[in-house]
This record gives C-alpha cells, structure tokens and sequence, in this order.
C-alpha cells in the first residue's frame, strides 16, 4: 500500500508500507500530547511581527480502531528547488496502519 505527497503537478514524497501481521500502536499526536505554534507572519500586513505563542490542543471523542504495525519506506522524489528531494529514501523507525476520528475543540496555553 501506498501514499503519495504532491504540491500542484509535482510528486514530491512517496510512501509505502507493507502490514506485518503483528499488533501496532498509536504514534505521534495520537500516542502524546503535541505542542502546536499559533501566530505566524501575516502576508495582509507584512510591517507587523508575528507574535508567537504555544498550545496544547483540546482533543475531545477520540474513537478509533485498532492499530496494525507495518514496515515503512519514504522516498523523496527529486526536485528542481526544493531541499527536501536531497533526503532521498528514508526508512522510518516504526510504523501503523488505523483509523482514527477526533474532535479539536479548542486549544489552550502551554503551562509555563
């Protein structure tokens, strides 16, 4: 099975993976908690600085089924411009196949 990144008419990552028969988990902002960064430049008013603050997502009625685990493969396909096509193929340290619908509510300031 597979994916495949484009902006416009440029493939710009591929992923595969193959199921391995053995139970997965949950992995990035599904396993943890995650920290997002709100506040980037504006481009409707370039003169003012970006005012940068963090946040912890409010995640409410997570449903989702169960994970599979899977070996998994990114190719960064070339690319004229973009840095990104000089990381080539990359073999990720774990990976898993599931479903999964949440509901963001909201977000909240980081604890200092």
């Amino acid at each position: 099975m597979g994916a495949t990144l484009a902006v416009k008419d440029r493939r710009l990552i591929e992923a595969t993976f193959k199921l391995t028969g053995d139970v997965g988990r949950p992995y990035g902002f599904l396993a943890n908690k995650t920290i997002g960064t709100i506040g980037w430049p504006d481009l409707t008013q370039p003169a003012l600085k970006p005012e940068l603050s963090w946040v912890l997502p409010d995640i409410q009625g997570k449903v989702s089924s169960d994970w599979h685990d899977a070996a998994a493969t990114i190719h960064v396909l070339p690319h004229p411009v973009e840095e990104l096509s000089l990381l080539g193929e990359l073999k990720a340290e774990g990976a898993s196949v599931g479903w999964v619908g949440i509901t963001v509510m909201g977000a909240q300031p980081v604890p200092a």
